[in-house]
């Protein structure tokens, strides 16, 4: 009888689920600050004159703006009022790009932080075949992390 019960335990025990578990315990943190709202001039692009056969050959063209005025390549022919931003603190940070709107149309524009510890804003169009007339606008939020 001793047998049968050694036996009996031994096949109980063998088909048992056994179900092995882990747990561990996370920490979040989070660093709240607070930021006081301050002032940047507009970026403006101007008014960017390109050259249609330059585009409709698919070359197309890019612009960029910066303290030094604007550079262009083949295709733009003049750019007139244009304007890098200027914000009142420095060590800004912006969005690597930007999308411009008219409607249902849209420009990307990547932007620029003009220097170390600058407070100046420039940025880079390029127009490809696609490129459409319009007035393009956008908007994107500056910080200083101190």
């Amino acid at each position: 009888m001793r047998k049968y019960f050694l036996t009996s335990a031994v096949a109980l025990l063998a088909a048992s689920n056994v179900i092995a578990a882990s747990y561990a315990e996370v920490t979040a943190n989070a660093e709240v600050t607070f930021a006081v709202k301050s002032n940047c001039s507009n970026l403006e692009f101007g008014n960017i004159i390109l050259d249609l056969d330059t585009i409709n050959n698919n070359l197309g063209a890019t612009i960029t703006i910066d303290e030094n005025g604007y550079t262009a390549s083949e295709g733009v022919l003049r750019v007139v009022d244009y304007q890098i931003s200027t914000c009142d603190f420095e060590n800004v940070e912006v969005p690597e790009s930007i999308t411009l709107y008219d409607g249902e149309k849209e420009l990307g524009v990547s932007l620029t932080v003009l220097g170390a510890n600058s407070e100046k804003i420039g940025g880079t169009f390029s127009f490809d075949e696609s490129v459409q007339e319009g007035n393009y606008t956008g908007k994107f939020t500056v910080v200083s992390l101190l």
